[in-house]
């Protein structure tokens, strides 16, 4: 829906794991539904319970740099 299958391709060449599959460094699970009640914000990804929506694929580099960035500090 909306780009949906463009945004799954981005996170998984990003992540190198598919959909279903945990990271080896065991950083990141991905997981895919097909309902989040918000059809209105899609495609949407929820990254540690925060809601990204109407995402575009070149918002996604940045989400995941703030995840490391994170776990640094």
């Amino acid at each position: 829906m909306r780009g949906a299958p463009r945004i799954l391709d981005e996170f998984e060449r990003r992540l190198d794991i598919e959909a279903g599959q945990t990271s080896a460094d065991n950083q990141f699970t991905f997981e895919t539904v097909n309902c989040v009640g918000a059809c209105a914000l899609g495609p949407i990804a929820i990254v540690d319970g925060e809601y990204h929506g109407q995402l575009k694929t070149n918002q996604i580099e940045k989400i995941l740099s703030s995840l490391e960035t994170e776990e640094k500090e």
